[in-house]
């Protein structure tokens, strides 16, 4: 690849004039020299590695959009070869499957597009006070889990009178609660909590979900928040995930300054996320003007 080609010349082009400068072997280097010489190594290995990234995200991608698409193709294709046998309404369920397959993929490929090319941009102009008291309940009901699944909210230090607040995206902290609750959902035996927790002192806020599942092995714990990963083990068979879902919420912490991390069970998966949380005080309006 060209960039890995350029390190050697450009190496050498800034090593050159120091040579010559007529310098003696033991007399001290400029102040600043090292890090002339290395920062443009840094900035063409951190170059390299984004564009490395990027491939592997784009053949990750095409082979995740392939296999809906083909599966749906063969659907069709076999039901147009022998239309009088066919159980049409059952065809009609499974493509429709793959389309949504197909649309859940496709948002989470955009989202991550759209979070790789601004990571930067958190400006405090383009975010907000969240109360995450309020924006769990919300996602909570906003969902409905399958009937075989009990679902525990519990809200441990929290009170209305004095919200949670996290400076950032409110859709996209939702998205983080929603897609560990997807995974949890996946795998769970029959009880999934939610646990949010408040640490006023510390100013962070604690979200744990966890589930009475499989479980997710020790030596999986880091891999788990990689993009497209599927685990080999139990875990694995469920599925319907992409391998997206963990990495996006894990991004997505990262981005408002928290952490996202599988805390040691024995039972189950058990996730945690760690936000900063923020005190507002608020305006005391000023004496009525004359």
């Amino acid at each position: 690849m060209g960039l890995t080609r350029t390190r050697k010349p450009i190496r050498s082009s800034i090593a050159t004039p120091r040579a010559s400068s007529g310098s003696s072997p033991g007399s001290s280097r400029p102040e600043g020299a090292v890090t002339t010489t290395r920062s443009p190594e840094r900035t063409l290995d951190r170059l390299y590695t984004a564009v490395e990234q990027q491939k592997r995200f784009v053949a990750d991608a095409s082979h995740e959009l392939r296999t809906p698409l083909a599966a749906l193709r063969t659907e069709l294709e076999l039901a147009l070869a022998q239309p009088a046998t066919t159980d049409w309404p059952r065809t009609v369920r499974d493509a429709l499957g793959d389309t949504l397959r197909l649309q859940h993929l496709t948002t989470d490929l955009l989202l991550l597009a759209r979070l790789d090319a601004h990571t930067h941009d958190m400006r405090p102009a383009t975010r907000e006070y969240v109360d995450l008291t309020g924006l769990v309940r919300e996602e909570m009901a906003r969902r409905h889990p399958p009937p075989d699944l009990a679902v525990n909210l519990h809200l441990s230090n929290t009170s209305a009178h004095a919200p949670i607040l996290v400076h950032g995206h409110r859709v996209l902290l939702a998205r983080v609660l929603g897609n560990l609750l997807d995974n949890t959902e996946r795998h769970a035996t029959s009880t999934i909590t939610v646990r949010l927790t408040h640490h006023p002192d510390r100013q962070q806020a604690i979200l744990e979900v966890y589930d009475d599942g499989p479980g997710i092995p020790l030596e999986h714990h880091a891999r788990v928040f990689e993009r497209f990963t599927r685990l080999d083990d139990a875990r694995a068979k469920d599925s319907g995930g992409a391998g997206l879902g963990l990495a996006l919420a894990h991004h997505i912490t990262t981005l408002h300054q928290g952490t996202l991390h599988i805390t040691e069970s024995s039972h189950g998966a058990h996730l945690t996320a760690c936000l900063p949380t923020h005190t507002v005080t608020p305006e005391v309006p000023g004496p009525p003007s004359p």
